[in-house]
């Protein structure tokens, strides 16, 4: 989700580049760079979003791997795809009703809302995936020549994490879902 937001607030910059804007000089260098810009910050979004549309397949519909990979990867071509239809007819529109220089700053604040909107709607998941990545800087810290531990593998043999763990006083304490045994346990490591 952070990765996401990122990738949004990239666009965003990177459409600013492509119109002339006052503060940036209208030539052909800086719409290449803008649009270098943009296909970067488009990678960001469209992984980590195909990964999540894969991971909710698995975990709301119960889809296989196999099956929840074929359905996210033809649920993105879909919409990329209706992405790529109504895009620049919606941005001819504005182009030709408001001029360019508008349209990309239309396109610029449609970034900027979406990704508020998406932030807004993901907080719990966004402080989940920044405590997770305490966990994982803190064991790398710890033990540097092992860079193979993941999160959610680690203690599949012990029982299921509910994916929530904090870090306290250097050291890591997972929170085992209750798949594990009746009682909640804290397992300090």
């Amino acid at each position: 989700k952070i990765t996401m937001i990122l990738g949004l607030g990239i666009n965003l910059i990177g459409i600013l580049f492509l119109c002339p804007v006052s503060f940036i000089p209208q030539n052909w260098l800086m719409v290449v760079v803008g649009m270098t810009i943009i296909g970067f910050g488009g990678v960001l979004i469209t992984i980590p979003g195909i990964i999540d549309i894969m991971n909710i397949l698995k975990e709301k519909l119960k889809l296989s791997e196999v099956q929840a990979n074929d359905n996210a990867s033809a649920m993105y071509n879909f919409a990329s795809a209706l992405g790529e239809a109504f895009g620049p007819l919606m941005g001819g529109y504005i182009t030709e009703r408001h001029g360019f220089e508008q349209a990309c700053f239309m396109t610029s604040l449609i970034n900027f809302i979406f990704s508020f909107v998406f932030g807004f709607r993901n907080v719990k998941n966004i402080h989940r995936e920044l405590k997770e990545a305490k966990v994982k800087v803190a064991f790398y810290d710890e033990n540097p020549n092992n860079h193979s531990w993941n999160l959610d593998t680690s203690f599949s043999s012990v029982g299921a994490l509910d994916r929530t763990a904090v870090l306290a006083r250097n050291k890591i304490a997972f929170s085992l879902s209750k798949s594990f045994s009746n009682e909640p346990y804290s397992l300090l490591i």
